[in-house]
């Protein structure tokens, strides 16, 4: 089944923040950081595979704690079993490390010093495997605060890239898929202050409540994507995807049609935007299985 596999024996054994994951889809091994232990999150997304979500912000981490333990896990990864299994780590290395975890991150108090810690870290540390962008994947509710501005800076120090959630335009579909309607605008304008220091990438996960994707949103969205388009910086793109698992929040959630998705897909090809069109369900939930 398309997806994610997730590693946390081996390589990652013992380390409360760091995780791997393996897209079967994309034959790619990721490094995860887990900056929400208590599962602090502003949202409840119907396909999210995290139980017992809460609405308070997690502490604040401990930076030196967790470069330790991603340091572990990517010397362990240098010459761990894992290669044998999974040829890409061989071949192409660790695709990304990801700040995403159980929540949302831009919650935690001392964001900005992590990814400055992060930025430095894999800047100026050498291991026997290539590592490739840091990313982040937000809801991107946040994105004008200071501290989440200062934690954007120090990401562009390494050409790192922004993965932001928009599923849903309507507040009336938001509410059902999300849990809680933001106005859209707002996001937007958070997104292009964003693309001034990463690249932007809009992820985008398509849920069916036992009918296809009203036409209305799906062109809402698309709507969404060109403005982006015009007005970021930096270069944007758009990644379509479905649940492929059943979720722990609501039990009559399903999936669009893949038929449904390549036709989104073709409106943003459309408009001259990069899209990437997959089934293979929620990006990076530690919890799921």
């Amino acid at each position: 089944m398309a997806g994610l596999t997730f590693l946390y024996d081996g390589a990652f054994k013992n380390l409360p923040h760091v995780y791997g994951a393996y897209s079967n889809a994309f034959d790619w091994v990721s490094v995860g950081i887990n900056l929400n232990l208590n599962k602090g999150c502003d949202q409840r997304c119907v396909y999210c595979h995290v139980p017992g979500l809460v609405s308070r912000a997690p502490q604040a981490v401990n930076v030196d704690e967790v470069l330790q333990e991603l340091e572990a896990a990517l010397h362990s990864l240098s010459s761990s079993p894992l290669r044998s299994k999974f040829p890409a780590l061989a071949s192409d290395g660790i695709s990304n490390v990801a700040i995403c975890g159980d929540g949302e991150p831009t919650l935690c108090p001392n964001i900005d010093e992590m990814t400055v810690g992060l930025s430095d870290f894999l800047r100026s540390s050498r291991f026997d495997i290539s590592i490739g962008p840091l990313v982040m994947f937000t809801n991107g509710h946040f994105l004008r605060k200071k501290r989440v501005r200062r934690a954007l800076q120090g990401m562009s120090r390494t050409g790192s890239q922004l993965w932001v959630k928009i599923d849903a335009v309507s507040p009336e579909r938001q509410l059902k898929v999300n849990g809680f309607a933001h106005p859209i605008g707002r996001q937007v304008d958070g997104i292009v202050a964003a693309s001034e220091f990463v690249d932007i990438q809009i992820k985008s996960c398509l849920v069916s409540f036992g009918a296809a994707l009203d036409a209305g949103e799906a062109k809402r969205l698309c709507d969404v994507y060109r403005e982006l388009a015009s007005r970021c910086a930096g270069t944007l793109s758009v990644d379509l995807y479905t649940i492929n698992r059943p979720s722990r929040q609501n039990a009559d959630v399903r999936p669009v049609s893949q038929a449904q998705l390549d036709e989104i897909g073709s409106m943003v090809r459309a408009l001259g935007i990069n899209v990437f069109v997959s089934d293979c369900g929620n990006y990076y939930s530690p919890n799921g299985t």
